[in-house]
């Protein structure tokens, strides 16, 4: 009869650590979901400082042109794609199919609106892509995929990386 408590005991006591265990890397997956929000959240007001003398700075709908555009691309991919572990050339893509919908690539086209629209767009993808809603069918990164990267997208294997274009 002692065996057969502690086997009860063990069964009990290996179901709350599982359950510990899932619950605690809910929480885990949600803090990581809140800091690359956070990344995602206020780039823009630096962005607006950087180029606040530039033609394109002054007025959002005139175009970034061929002189600047790899130094709006530095900057976007130094502040919210990287922090993100985004392909730079996979946005610039998105950029000019999705947003411009032009065959001009480089997209220097581009104007602050639609580099900022691009970057509200596509980010909402990856979002999605990293933490799926509860429920959802279809690609995105598991609890325990986030855990065995130690929550840090610098840790994700290169297929698990997000790419609109695959």
């Amino acid at each position: 009869e002692t065996a057969g408590e502690f086997e009860r005991s063990f069964d009990g006591m290996s179901k709350f650590l599982t359950t510990q265990i899932t619950a605690y890397r809910d929480i885990l997956v949600d803090d990581t979901k809140k800091y690359y929000d956070s990344q995602v959240d206020h780039w823009d007001c630096l962005y607006y400082n950087v180029f606040e003398l530039d033609p394109f700075g002054q007025d959002p709908t005139a175009p970034i042109g061929s002189e600047r555009f790899e130094d709006v691309m530095i900057f976007v991919d130094t502040n919210v794609l990287s922090k993100l572990c985004l392909s730079r050339p996979d946005f610039e893509t998105y950029l000019q199919k999705e947003v411009l919908k032009t065959e001009a690539f480089p997209p220097v086209g581009a104007s602050t609106d639609d580099i900022v629209s691009a970057i509200n767009l596509y980010t909402l993808f990856v979002m999605n892509y990293y933490f799926p809603f509860v429920g959802s069918i279809g690609d995105g990164l598991s609890s325990d995929e986030w855990a065995e990267a130690r929550y840090d997208c610098s840790n994700l294997s290169d297929d698990q990386l997000f790419l609109y274009y695959t």
